[in-house]
């Protein structure tokens, strides 16, 4: 519930301020307020890692981590050779790929993982803008559904 509230509020403030962007990441770049991005992060990944902790379930601990990898770097643009950029991007996948494949192989709750196969790849054929802020947001919606439904 911590999860989800710290992501509709964050996702609600970008969107109302700045419409759709990029990607959820690039709204460091439109608010100038790294804190702000760094506690989202936090707020989303610390209670998905205290599930993971508290629960014995290494992959949800991971996830957290993970994502608050992306909050510590967020200006993952500056330099495309930085550490920042690639500490960025391996959290931001690692924390999808690692919190659908626990949902997946640990719950055997398939349902988000083809869910976002299917939705990325009609969006990608679709050629709709900013196609990684929306598979951001799926990805985010299902995880957190996904986790809440867990047995």
């Amino acid at each position: 519930i911590i999860s989800t509230a710290f992501f509709v509020s964050y996702l609600y403030y970008i969107t109302y301020k700045f419409g759709v962007i990029p990607s959820i990441s690039d709204s460091v770049y439109r608010t100038k307020n790294e804190l702000l991005f760094f506690l989202f992060t936090l707020g989303v990944g610390a209670p998905i890692g205290y599930i993971g902790y508290s629960e014995n379930v290494w992959e949800l601990l991971l996830t957290g981590v993970f994502l608050t990898y992306v909050g510590i770097s967020p200006k993952f643009k500056k330099d495309k050779k930085s550490i920042e950029d690639e500490v960025h991007s391996i959290g931001a996948i690692g924390a999808i790929g690692i919190s659908l494949s626990c949902l997946a192989f640990r719950y055997d709750m398939w349902h988000p993982l083809a869910t976002l196969v299917v939705f990325f790849t009609t969006m990608y054929i679709a050629k709709i803008r900013n196609l990684v802020y929306w598979n951001e947001i799926m990805a985010f919606i299902l995880i957190l559904i996904g986790l809440y439904f867990r047995k």
